[in-house]
């Protein structure tokens, strides 16, 4: 009988032990279950996923960066360039100038001093970069500042403009002219010929004309033109081309002999190898396209940021596209449109053919940055209306990548 008790009281026991065991497990599986975990997983897996997509991404710029043979990176029509070629590598205006690294395929800052804090005279970050060009190793650039972050002002207002150079190797930033912020709507165009930086100078609400300073630095001069109010200029071997605020289109050789008119209700110029190109307003129909005075195209919708390169013009248009809508991060839901369009356009001055790259990534073709070998280097908008780099294979535009930043 005390056998059977005992017997009896260990089943009990075990039973009860057994069952507490079984209840202890369900809240555990309940906690790996939970919503908010599951999510939180989630958002850790689709981080992984990002990462490895985006070193594969990395990886594949890199390559093409690596073992490119040919680069174009010509000037837009407005004469300011969007990127540049330096002793071999690359960089891209991208709200500043940014170095793209042949080596890692991102886009990286030129300041890479941690301690920096980016609103110094000697940084470059600190300024406002809105157009460049590169010559003997060396980036040649014009933008803003504020005033009270780099230099001090005496009697002008919170704002410089000025143009500068940049050392790559040295990382030394030096200012060649600098003066009151410009008013109004100005072109950025710079251009470089015999050791001279030549550039737009808004000194007045009367007066923009065209200066030069050494690109070592020295006497900054202004050019012996006759207007006073210019908006556009380029130079091509010793003749420069510039539009006045009627939108008269003249040239004249650098030594002010030589003075025409070629064109009139011209909106945009640029110069390529003794030619020149002109895109003109036809009663807010449209716009002809024109090389040396002849017609090229017309009624062109409305070009945006349109670029001379390899005797090709390049521009996306004016095409406003709804993408759909996202949500913030505090849930608040936007709409997405974008007035740029999903294709991007190529005339050849010399034939006049026509070619069309479908660009259906991403939410419409902004930039035209140039040519690596095949492959169009292009600003695109995402869903938040920034840029992004990506490189687009123009044999196959289904290949790209996104470049990103680091």
């Amino acid at each position: 009988m005390k056998y059977n008790l005992l017997l009896l009281l260990i089943i009990c026991i075990s039973g009860f032990t057994i069952s507490c065991g079984v209840n202890e497990r369900p809240p555990e599986v309940e906690t790996i279950k939970n919503p908010v975990t599951q999510n939180q997983t989630s958002k850790i897996d689709s981080n992984v996923s990002n990462d490895a997509q985006e070193k594969e991404n990395n990886y594949a710029v890199a390559e093409i960066l690596s073992n490119s043979k040919n680069k174009y990176l010509g000037s837009r029509v407005f004469g300011d360039s969007l990127a540049v070629e330096c002793d071999g590598n690359i960089y891209i205006l991208h709200s500043n100038i940014m170095l793209l690294n042949r080596y890692t395929g991102c886009i990286q800052s030129l300041c890479s001093d941690p301690l920096c804090d980016h609103n110094n005279k000697s940084c470059i970050n600190t300024y406002t970069i809105n157009s460049m060009i590169s010559h003997d190793g060396k980036i040649f650039c014009k933008g803003i500042c504020e005033t009270s972050s780099a230099f001090d002002v005496s009697g002008g207002g919170d704002y410089k403009t000025f143009v500068a150079s940049y050392d790559p190797d040295t990382g030394k930033f030096e200012f060649l002219d600098t003066w009151n912020r410009e008013l109004g709507s100005v072109s950025y165009a710079i251009s470089i010929h015999n050791d001279y930086l030549y550039y737009l100078k808004r000194i007045s609400d009367t007066n923009n004309t065209i200066y030069r300073v050494p690109i070592g630095g020295g006497k900054v001069e202004k050019v012996n033109i006759e207007e006073d109010f210019i908006i556009q200029f380029c130079i091509d071997d010793d003749v420069l081309y510039y539009r006045t605020n009627s939108f008269t289109l003249k040239r004249m050789n650098l030594d002010g002999s030589n003075l025409e008119t070629l064109d009139e209700n011209v909106c945009i110029i640029n110069t390529q190898d003794g030619n020149y190109v002109t895109i003109s307003s036809i009663n807010n129909n449209g716009y002809n396209i024109t090389v040396n005075g002849k017609l090229l195209d017309d009624a062109v919708d409305s070009p945006v940021d349109t670029t001379i390169l390899n005797n090709s013009l390049w521009y996306t248009k004016t095409n406003k596209v709804n993408f759909g809508t996202y949500t913030d991060a505090n849930g608040k839901s936007h709409s997405i449109t974008s007035d740029n369009g999903t294709e991007l356009f190529q005339y050849d001055l010399t034939t006049s053919a026509k070619t069309v790259y479908d660009c259906s990534f991403g939410y419409g073709v902004s930039k035209f940055y140039g040519l690596i070998d095949n492959y169009m280097l292009l600003g695109v908008l995402n869903e938040e209306r920034y840029i992004e780099l990506y490189l687009v294979n123009s044999d196959s535009t289904d290949e790209h990548y996104i470049i990103y930043e680091k």
